[in-house]
């Protein structure tokens, strides 16, 4: 589902007479994910733009590049140092992509290999630790 397509359902939800009514901020808008979620998550931080508050990719992995110019929101890039498929090198060209306007952030996990963020609340509590710090200290106002 397209990311501007997930926004007009927020949207949609928070205005309706279910559940959610009057529950979901959507001018405080945060998005993060791990592997394709976080290549997916900064791809939706680019084409929301201003629609979002900040942005965590955990190991973003993607096929190809794609243009990260239209990122407004804080974003924090988190790598594994022992990671062979979302390396350090590929996280670290997403992070030079980044626009040179934005606050952003870029950490390695020396001991982190890809499948660390799945137990990162067990083995390597440090790394949802700082995405949510991240989430936090960059919260809309």
């Amino acid at each position: 589902m397209p990311c501007c397509t997930i926004l007009s359902k927020l949207k949609s939800l928070n205005t309706s007479t279910g559940t959610l009514r009057g529950k979901i901020n959507t001018s405080k808008l945060q998005v993060c994910g791990h592997p394709k979620g976080g290549g997916g998550a900064l791809w939706a931080s680019s084409n929301l733009g201003s629609g979002l508050a900040s942005t965590v990719g955990m190991a973003p992995w993607q096929e190809e590049f794609v243009t990260l110019s239209g990122i407004r929101a804080t974003t924090l890039i988190q790598a594994g140092l022992l990671d062979p498929l979302a390396t350090a090198v590929m996280t670290m060209n997403e992070y030079n992509l980044l626009p040179g306007s934005i606050k952003m952030g870029y950490f390695v996990y020396t001991a982190a290999d890809h499948m660390s963020w799945a137990s990162m609340g067990l083995a390597r509590p440090a790394l949802s630790q700082d995405g949510v710090a991240w989430m936090k200290y960059y919260k809309p106002s």
